[in-house]
């Protein structure tokens, strides 16, 4: 997300970043980490190599009957897809990018076992290859070059990768982004030095060097008499004890669980997340034995151990869990009253309907509560069965697969040009001049982006921000080119059902065998704006639904994409 922290002339006078090139990756990577950007421009979870560790982890699944034989098809097609925007393959790996794209034809055949194996040995087989020379390496070399050529594209690309790379290592966007700041604020060093410095940050494993840390939990339901964890009790007073009776420290009244533990110092929120998880297995199994204990995950204290004094620095208060940029936007159009009058007028023709969206936004709110993270999917993904699933449909994933991601895609090209002006009014960029004429971008982006002296000064303005003033071209593209806009949306259709899959992959894992994963907070941040973005539409079009019900208008969300699609062909 453009801010005027980031414009070239600010980081070219403060940080010692020399080149339009270095200030694009700076800006690049600071929008791919922010939890407010755009969710087409944030970081993907997945890059080209962590995607062949899922198929690895998926084809068990497959062998044993958990999962059908198309998961993997899905997750092939992804792959080629990262793949053809992956510049590291088609530079490093092209025989290897030869062999994934012959996977369906040559490995895999749905049902048959022995095709199925066939595909995990060639997939083995890949991974070890990327490993033993290097992808990593590759990416960051590759990168570098590209910021010394001012190969804008490459650098965008990579940037992904890069930060998908470290994602998939375990580091969270959160330690991510303070180390990159920590690294990159020190402006007596070179852009070269300090990109080194925050390579080796990956390349070395430095985020998992380890530290003495305190964890505290504000808890209630508090049983003294039936815990066995007394020695582990303290207040507020004496937490504020530790770090030397700070008054800055913002402690609130309370009684809380102690925690000690070995802490990854640059990686904190793994840390945090894997030692939660051993607390709630703790409390769970006092939850069986009638004395629950009530975790308030919103009040998180950490404390972390300075090793040349031995005492503990308070690092943060609150907020440990990533944020979610979908909790600060308002997608409602109506008064509350007037919402509650309408869907209860709603009831006297569609009662089923009525229901369902009480229902949906009755498990919506369980799962947006700060419970477990497991609960808070399996309750996100309830929240949107139970709307959606009418019967018009085979299976229950259908349901949501066939109107999720058209939904979402429904819209899309106009957002992508409603963000980019969002973008511009950031950075106080509202009107344009142009033959004595004032402009104003809100209302006449469109055109700006399809006359050529318009946009050239358009990108006059954009001048001090490099990564906007490349990002013209992109928009006019969709807004100009319409076989390329139509390939975007749909593309985003698509990528929007892969996600969907895998998120429904780990709910069957959390039903059926009890196991998550590390990404499962990122994927939540998904769910959720699924869940609000269709629960906020069907409530906004309320008098649709009164008119045809929620199936006639389910159908509608279909043959709009649909129709737009065929339309634009022609």
């Amino acid at each position: 997300m453009a801010t005027k922290d980031l414009k070239d002339s600010v980081l070219i006078e403060k940080f010692n970043i020399v080149s339009k090139a270095e200030c694009f990756f700076v800006q690049r990577i600071k929008e791919l980490l922010f939890y407010k950007t755009f969710n087409s421009y944030q970081y993907k979870l997945h890059n080209s190599k962590s995607l062949l560790y899922e198929i690895r982890e998926v084809i068990p699944l497959v062998l044993r009957g958990d999962l059908n034989p198309s998961n993997l098809s899905t997750l092939i097609n992804e792959l080629k897809d990262s793949i053809k925007n992956d510049p590291v393959y088609n530079a490093h790996f092209s025989k290897i990018k030869q062999d994934i794209f012959e996977f369906n034809k040559k490995h895999f055949s749905e049902g048959k076992n022995e095709n199925i194996l066939h595909l995990k040995y060639r997939v083995d087989f890949v991974i070890d290859r990327l490993e033993e020379e290097g992808y990593t390496n590759f990416i960051i070399n590759d990168l570098k070059k590209a910021i010394n050529e001012n190969n804008y594209d490459i650098i965008s690309k990579l940037t992904t990768q890069l930060v998908s790379e470290f994602l998939n290592n375990g580091v969270r966007t959160r330690s991510i982004t303070a180390k990159f700041h920590e690294i990159f604020d020190k402006n007596d060093l070179s852009f070269e030095r300090r990109y080194d410095l925050f390579s080796d940050f990956l390349l070395k494993k430095e985020y998992r060097i380890t530290s003495k840390g305190k964890l505290f939990i504000e808890i209630s339901n508090y049983n003294k008499s039936q815990w066995n964890f007394t020695e582990n009790i303290y207040n507020n007073k004496d937490i504020l004890q530790l770090v030397g009776g700070s008054k800055n420290a913002n402690v609130k009244k309370g009684i809380y669980l102690e925690r000690d533990f070995e802490v990854f110092k640059d990686n904190i929120y793994l840390s945090i997340s894997d030692e939660m998880e051993k607390i709630e297995r703790e409390t769970s199994l006092h939850a069986f034995n009638r004395d629950t204990v009530r975790l308030n995950k919103e009040n998180i204290i950490f404390l972390l151990e300075e090793p040349s004094s031995k005492r503990y620095k308070l690092i943060s208060v609150n907020n440990f869990y990533t944020s979610n940029g979908n909790k600060e936007r308002s997608f409602l159009h109506k008064e509350y009253s007037t919402i509650l009058e309408e869907l209860e007028d709603l009831g006297r023709n569609h009662q089923n309907d009525r229901d369902r969206i009480f229902s949906s936004l009755r498990n919506y709110s369980i799962g947006s509560r700060p419970n477990s993270q497991e609960t808070t999917l399996l309750m996100l993904w309830s929240s949107l069965e139970s709307l959606l699933k009418l019967g018009h449909y085979n299976n229950n994933i259908e349901h949501i697969i066939k109107i999720v991601p058209k939904l979402l895609s429904n819209n899309y090209k106009n957002n992508l040009v409603k963000n980019f002006v969002e973008e511009l009014e950031r950075l106080s960029i509202k009107t344009l001049e142009c033959d004595g004429n004032s402009l104003e971008i809100e209302d006449d982006i469109g055109e700006i982006l399809k006359d050529k002296e318009m946009k050239k000064l358009l990108k006059v303005k954009l001048e001090d921000y490099s990564l906007l003033y490349h990002r013209v071209e992109e928009l006019s593209k969709v807004v100009n080119d319409i076989s390329y806009s139509i390939s975007l949306v749909k593309k985003h259709r698509e990528r929007i059902e892969w996600h969907i899959y895998r998120i429904y992959r780990l709910r069957n894992n959390l039903i059926h065998s009890a196991k998550t994963n590390q990404q499962i907070d990122h994927l939540n941040g998904h769910l959720d704006f699924y869940v609000r973005e269709t629960l906020s539409y069907i409530i906004n079009e309320i008098d649709t639904v009164k008119r045809i019900g929620l199936g006639g208008t389910f159908e509608n969300i279909e043959n709009k994409f649909d129709y737009e699609i065929m339309q634009n062909k022609k």
